[in-house]
């Protein structure tokens, strides 16, 4: 039950959110909003702005945020942290760099630059188990596993600027994207590659219970009947699909695959299909949210949603950090 009424209530504030966001910076009444939609003329301002800027930039963010929050909460399941997202692991980084290299060394379409991101993202993991296992406890240590994220995002993103910066003239293509945004001119890698996000939360909400006995232990979740290894190997393939899939939409958006978990497992506890569920909303939720700030709070200027986000996650980063210092020290009964 209270799963069921967390998720109404943030529906209905999804719901409010997206209203509010269509009105946009441009004055829109809610009034004018619901004419344009159902009873506009094709060449009027107000109709023209939500069909080619208001609608495509929502969708993005929409999707970006779900698949993110999704892709973070599968991730800190599978590797038993709870500092795991795509950003912290290299995941995000590793799917950009490769993104950008097929762009702008190879001039690849749109549709490859996407498949090459998506593949970034399988590089970024096997780099990441490399590091992690040459650093010697591997998946074991919470901390080594923090750390050969860091290195891996750090080595990519150093990829992605040198190319960036040995190319000027194809700079700003692709600087934006590479940020994180939730440009309206993205809809078409939207339309191109939703279908995989989708198929891959359809694949983890399949996945729920199995994941959720593992998260009691392997040899527990053995003993039911899980087969661990399938069930691991194809919880891994769909969290990186959504991850990637979502950078290949709007780039890196940061933490929002770190903070939304903590945001939605204590409601959800060991239900995880329904926590999948809470997490796609509450990320939905909270890009939308920050793409808003980012419109209006910096005005006449605007930024990056990417950046907004970015600064608000460090924020919450920070005071997760303290969080589970003190709970450390208080001990596992606290």
């Amino acid at each position: 039950m209270l799963v069921s009424r967390v998720l109404l209530l943030l529906t209905v504030s999804l719901a409010v959110l997206v209203v509010i966001g269509l009105q946009g910076i441009e004055g829109l009444t809610g009034r004018q909003v619901f004419a344009a939609l159902f009873y506009g003329q094709d060449d009027s301002y107000a109709q023209a702005i939500l069909l080619y800027q208001r609608i495509p930039r929502m969708l993005v963010a929409l999707y970006a945020g779900a698949m993110l929050a999704v892709s973070g909460l599968a991730l800190q399941v599978l590797v038993r942290n709870p500092l795991a997202s795509p950003g912290s692991l290299g995941v995000s980084a590793a799917a950009t760099c490769l993104g950008v290299v097929a762009g702008v060394l190879f001039d690849a379409s749109p549709f490859v630059q996407g498949m090459a991101a998506l593949a970034g993202a399988g590089a970024g993991i096997l780099c990441l188990l490399m590091v992690a296992l040459y650093a010697g406890r591997g998946m074991k240590s919470g901390a080594v596993l923090i750390l050969s994220g860091a290195f891996v995002s750090m080595l990519f993103t150093g990829i992605t600027r040198a190319v960036l910066l040995q190319y000027p003239d194809r700079r700003l293509e692709f600087m934006n994207w590479s940020m994180g945004s939730v440009n309206p001119a993205y809809v078409d890698r939207l339309a191109a590659f939703w279908w995989i996000g989708v198929l891959s939360v359809l694949l983890l909400l399949m996945l729920g219970r199995p994941l959720a006995a593992m998260m009691m232990g392997d040899e527990k979740a053995a003993s039911v009947g899980v087969d661990t290894r399938v069930v691991r190997l194809a919880g891994m393939i769909a969290a990186l699909a959504c991850g990637g899939s979502a950078v290949v939409v709007s780039g890196p958006l940061g933490f929002v695959g770190l903070v939304v978990p903590h945001m939605v497992r204590p409601v959800a506890g060991n239900r995880l299909a329904g926590g999948f569920v809470l997490a796609a909303v509450t990320g939905a939720a909270l890009c939308v949210s920050g793409d808003w700030v980012a419109q209006t709070v910096f005005r006449p200027y605007t930024v990056n949603t990417g950046v907004v986000l970015d600064m608000v996650g460090g924020v919450a980063f920070m005071i997760m950090v303290r969080h589970f210092y003190m709970k450390s020290r208080r001990g596992p009964g606290a």
